[in-house]
Parts: structure tokens; sequence; C-alpha cells
């Protein structure tokens, strides 16, 4: 491969982590993009090419939960106490 062409798919990976770790994309959007240019490469002896590019990119972090409620607690049929017991955090009784 050229030099351009991995330079390119290393900011364009790059910037794909990045979405994910925003929330701007799903995490099998992010694992596509990933296993679409390692296929593209799979043609050429690219093992030692692979492995350098993959290491050298950003570390994968989840992105963070949005509150799922608005102001004064209403919000679209959830309130923040019904999150947390979604989530296994006891409620106490009011």
């Amino acid at each position: 491969m050229k030099r351009r062409n991995v330079i390119n798919a290393r900011r364009r990976l790059t910037g794909r982590i990045d979405d994910y770790g925003r929330g701007r994309i799903t995490f099998a959007e992010l694992d596509a993009s990933v296993l679409g240019w390692i296929n593209h490469v799979r043609n050429a002896d690219s093992w030692g090419l692979r492995e350098y590019l993959l290491e050298s990119l950003p570390p994968i972090i989840a992105p963070r939960p949005t509150k799922s409620y608005q102001a004064h607690g209403e919000s679209r049929g959830t309130s923040p106490s019904s999150s947390f017991s979604r989530m296994g955090v006891p409620i106490p009784a009011p």
C-alpha cells in the first residue's frame, strides 16, 4: 500500500473511534469500519502493516450514557429513579 493510503486509513479510523466515543456511531458501525479496512488490505502481504496501524490507533472508549431525564425529573416517560432501578441501584421507598 502507498504511504498516503495508510495515513488516510489511520485518520479515518481514528475519526471513527472518536465518533464512537462521542456517541455519534454505534459499536457495530465502528467494527464494520475496522473489519472493512482489514479485509481491504488482506489481499496484500500486509500482516506487519495491519499490526502497526491497529496498534497505533487510540484506545476505544465506550461513550458516556446520556441523561434520560430533563429538568424537574420529567422526560419521555422515564424518571431518574426508574433509570437507577434499571441499572440495579436500589431506590429507597418514599
